[in-house]
């Protein structure tokens, strides 16, 4: 029993000590951009991307949202609210409607802080979403578990959730 529980602690020390030297060797600003098609026009997309009321069941894990701050009839601050107090605000900074939505989003676990930008355009039969985020993130410890499972992995579940949104809307309709 013994020998098994300094393995355990071994194995955990070299697995924190992996991710303290993952997050220390990176810079703590990250800028990713991924484009991505869709065969549905561009007001739908638009309206799934903002629809703040369906994110609860288009993103993952939200337990409930709270709007915060409109602009007339327009909703530009909120937050997502997770389990164990974890949180998430998003002010919109800049919205062009249909082509341009920009959000500054803080995670109040992490202390990360993104720039999420979504760029809509469309030709004759598709609409065309680029993706952009910059953001900084100066926790060590949590630098490096951005890092390890793949730096982009953030960009990664904005497109996922709005896939959902679009899966949903269209299995719904």
């Amino acid at each position: 029993m013994k020998n098994f529980l300094i393995w355990i602690v071994g194995i955990s020390s070299v697995l924190i000590l992996t991710v303290l030297v993952a997050g220390k060797t990176v810079n703590g600003d990250f800028v990713f951009e991924s484009n991505i098609t869709f065969d549905v026009n561009r007001i739908l997309l638009w309206d799934i991307i903002n629809d703040v009321d369906a994110y609860k069941k288009n993103k993952y894990g939200i337990v409930s949202i709270e709007k915060k701050a409109y602009q007339g009839d327009t909703l530009i601050s909120w937050r997502e609210n997770y389990n164990f107090g974890v949180s998430k605000d998003y002010d919109v900074i800049r919205r062009k409607d249909p082509e341009i939505l920009i959000l500054r989003v803080k995670n109040n676990f992490t202390g990360m802080v993104s720039v999420l930008n979504f760029e809509l355009s469309e030709d004759e039969t598709k609409t065309y979403l680029k993706v952009r985020e910059e953001s900084t993130l100066d926790n060590v410890l949590y630098r490096g578990i951005k890092v390890l499972p793949g730096k982009d992995s953030y960009i990664n579940a904005q497109i996922k959730w709005i896939r959902v949104g679009l899966y949903n809307y269209l299995i719904n309709k």
